[in-house]
């Protein structure tokens, strides 16, 4: 979260890529696809039809990625799937899949193509705070400055923190890993829900979910405090920036010490690599890279355990939050995930069994997925919150629905009623009270 300041390029961002990108995808594809006859006729004179490449979704918010965690996990989904639908051209029907040397440069590919809409989401998560105090914000990249993990560098526009509260300034702070954990969520669902996932989802998943782990060791364990606790947020900032410190894992454990919560980062590691090691999808990501680069393996099943004849349980993911007095985990598994109905399972707790934490909230839910009524798809959800012992402290009450308007298309909404939820409300910084969330799906 450094603030700098430097050569400006204004450019329009994510939607603008995923649609510049989509159109690339649909160029390079379209040579064959003007092959294939309507009724599913051969493509070439031997009579052999191109080989089939995955289904891609583009999932697209009508709000957009400067407006919300959800928005612009959204944005980021797609451009990760419109780049994974260029490796698909260049694996599948150019055949870089068939070698060696080809797959090396497509894990490269997907690694690379992965880094930078990481970075960008991950910067633009700490915007959602000036955005609902109504200052400007926008995306800018300085095309002049790669620096940016061979990507060219975000430029966060100036801000004025004088209007924070300290819970904002410190969901501020933690808004670009709070970012990355829910993208990293996101990909997993996804996968999960279209039953496959492959070499780029296993990077989309991966990098974001191990951010949090490199960049505490990018900065050092080292912590280095003020002399005294509750200082003002200005006295605050100031100590960090003099020191060096205004950095997401730095200022973040400051601001707990600063609140007479002692977390240090060493504490803040574990939490990272407990969250990370405990999720099966880490291990079959990894595993899904070495089975691409090794054998060719372009698609994965999603592993799961059999219950039953007729159930299965997907393996958890463990998804972990920082909040205004702590970590706090949440872990979350499909039953049968690959069936008509897919329900998924989620329980939330606090972390203050790993250093110190006063966040005391245990949260329940579940989510129906796909209860079809025709055209119409229903997906009800309902979040409990609770404090030790089981005293209700805040719900998330909703549906989402979906129009399956056409073959490759779908409109959906979600709408939803929070009140104290500590994933919607003090994660995510929405008000208490009703929200909607609308946009469309395309496939392609």
């Amino acid at each position: 979260m450094t603030r700098q300041e430097g050569r400006e390029s204004v450019v329009p961002i994510l939607y603008i890529l995923s649609i510049c990108l989509l159109a690339s995808s649909c160029a390079a594809n379209l040579g064959g696809s003007l092959d294939e006859s309507a009724h599913g006729g051969p493509s070439d004179d031997d009579g052999a039809s191109p080989p089939t490449l995955p289904p891609r979704t583009l999932t697209l918010d009508f709000a957009g990625p400067l407006d919300s965690y959800d928005a612009n996990s959204s944005a980021w989904l797609s451009v990760n799937e419109v780049f994974a639908r260029g490796s698909d051209y260049l694996g599948i029907r150019q055949g870089l899949d068939e070698n060696l040397l080809g797959r090396g440069l497509l894990t490269f590919g997907a690694y690379y193509f992965s880094v930078g809409p990481r970075h960008y989401s991950h910067e633009v998560g700490h915007e959602f705070e000036f955005v609902r105090h109504g200052q400007d914000r926008h995306f800018r990249l300085d095309l002049s400055d790669w620096s940016a993990h061979w990507w060219p560098r975000y430029l966060q526009p100036s801000a004025n923190y004088a209007v924070l509260s300290e819970d904002e300034t410190l969901r501020l702070t933690a808004g670009g890993l709070n970012q990355d954990e829910l993208n990293a969520r996101n990909i997993w669902g996804h996968c999960m829900l279209k039953g496959s996932y492959g070499l780029h989802d296993a990077f989309a998943f991966l990098l974001p979910k191990f951010w949090d782990f490199r960049y505490i060791l990018n900065v050092g364990l080292d912590d280095r405090r003020p002399g005294a606790t509750e200082l003002s947020m200005t006295a605050f900032r100031a100590y960090c920036l003099a020191n060096d410190l205004w950095n997401d894992v730095d200022t973040y454990t400051l601001f707990l010490y600063n609140r007479n919560i002692d977390v240090t980062k060493r504490d803040y590691l574990k939490q990272v690599l407990a969250a990370d090691l405990l999720s099966w999808h880490t291990w079959q990501s990894a595993a899904v890279i070495w089975n691409y680069v090794a054998h060719g393996r372009r698609t994965t099943s999603p592993a799961v355990l059999k219950l039953g004849e007729n159930t299965e349980l997907s393996p958890p993911l463990v998804t972990h939050y920082l909040t205004p007095n702590g970590s706090f985990y949440d872990a979350a598994v499909f039953l049968n995930p690959r069936g008509r109905r897919p329900v998924l399972l989620s329980f939330g707790t606090h972390v203050d069994f790993i250093g110190d934490g006063e966040v005391d909230r245990l949260r329940l839910g579940v989510e129906f997925r796909n209860l079809r009524l025709g055209r119409l798809s229903v997906a009800p959800f309902a979040y409990a919150n609770f404090s030790t012992p089981l005293a209700y402290q805040g719900s998330y009450l909703g549906t989402e629905l979906r129009v399956h308007a056409a073959r490759v298309f779908e409109l959906r909404a979600s709408m939803g009623w929070s009140d104290n939820d500590m994933v919607e409300n003090i994660v995510k910084g929405h008000e208490d009270g009703f929200r909607l969330r609308a946009g469309i799906d395309i496939r392609f």
